[in-house]
């Protein structure tokens, strides 16, 4: 069943806000809206500082290890310094993965031409031999001139890969084939490298699975002084009056109201509104409660003014799989 909320507000003296939050904070009963948008550097940092425990995480969460591998617990000394070093590993290895996408497709394109070093073009050309790669119908290779010399690397369909020499410019009115930055051996050789390089990169965030578990407490515990960060910001201020405003479930009342008569606060409970949609809190027996896994991968909630289908659903769903 949905709980009923009662709409709860504690006034306290401006000087005394802080102390107040932090007492709200440890009985946790109030559900806070803000009174204004809490804006601050601290909150800013904070933003900054979670999500980049989220990219990590979310990164360390994609590594697929043998669970011997992912076991071993690392100690953390410097959440956001592990952090950063896990989201810098990850983007060079996204980006010598790229490369060697583009490397593996550049040898498929030039191992029908061949191995050889495209500097020695560069220095024949620097002597007036002038030297090209090119595509040339077989029925055109009789057209070139006698100050050509042709030398034949593969043929395929009719086109036959040449090797053109020359004491002039070559213009034979076919596009050049344009010259790789190296060589076959040469890019077999770097792909071989960069191989490597990938898999110690891999290596290294297999071995940083062990923070996981404290680079979430530490994100647990940014996510927690937001939220308190949040609520002081957002109190609300009238001279030297400061407000927090929220919500509480029905049950909790008794627990706040004598909370404020010991620490001498003023306080306001109210019902909330019809416009108003306080936060939703279902509470229902063990045996209804199987079914909340279900709603939670369907991302399920009913609206604090709906009804909780959480049994009707249940039965629905046990005679339909028991069918």
């Amino acid at each position: 069943m949905i709980v009923p909320m009662k709409k709860a507000a504690v006034i306290t003296q401006a000087k005394d806000s802080l102390d107040a939050l932090n007492k709200l904070r440890s009985s946790g009963v109030l559900h806070v809206r803000h009174e204004q948008p809490p804006k601050g550097r601290d909150i800013t940092t904070l933003h900054e500082e979670i999500a980049l425990f989220n990219q990590a995480l979310s990164i360390l969460s994609g590594i697929k290890a043998a669970a011997k591998e992912a076991s071993g617990r690392k100690e953390v000394f410097d959440g956001k310094f592990v952090c950063r070093h896990i989201i810098d590993l990850y983007k060079r290895k996204e980006q010598l993965t790229e490369y060697l996408r583009s490397l593996s497709t550049l040898i498929k394109q030039y191992e029908e031409w061949g191995d050889f070093d495209p500097r020695e073009f560069t220095e024949l050309a620097g002597k007036n031999i002038f030297a090209g790669l090119y595509q040339i119908p077989v029925k055109q290779l009789k057209q070139l001139g006698n100050d050509i010399a042709v030398s034949k690397l593969s043929v395929k369909g009719g086109i036959v890969n040449c090797l053109l020499v020359s004491v002039k410019k070559i213009d034979i009115g076919l596009k050049e084939i344009p010259l790789p930055r190296m060589g076959l051996s040469g890019m077999r050789r770097r792909c071989s490298q960069d191989g490597q390089a990938v898999r110690g990169i891999e290596e290294q965030l297999i071995g940083h699975l062990g923070c996981q578990p404290d680079l979430n407490r530490i994100k647990s515990g940014l996510e927690k002084e937001l939220e308190f960060q949040e609520a002081f910001f957002g109190m609300g201020q009238a001279e030297e009056l400061s407000y927090i405003s929220g919500y509480i479930p029905f049950d909790s009342v008794e627990k706040l109201t004598q909370q404020a008569k010991q620490e001498q606060w003023a306080l306001i409970i109210d019902e909330p509104g019809l416009e108003e949609n306080p936060p939703v809190l279902l509470r229902n027996p063990a045996w209804i409660s199987v079914i909340k896994p279900v709603f939670k991968f369907l991302e399920i909630l009913p609206g604090y003014h709906e009804l909780d289908i959480s049994l009707a659903f249940l039965i629905f769903f046990s005679i339909f799989f028991g069918i």
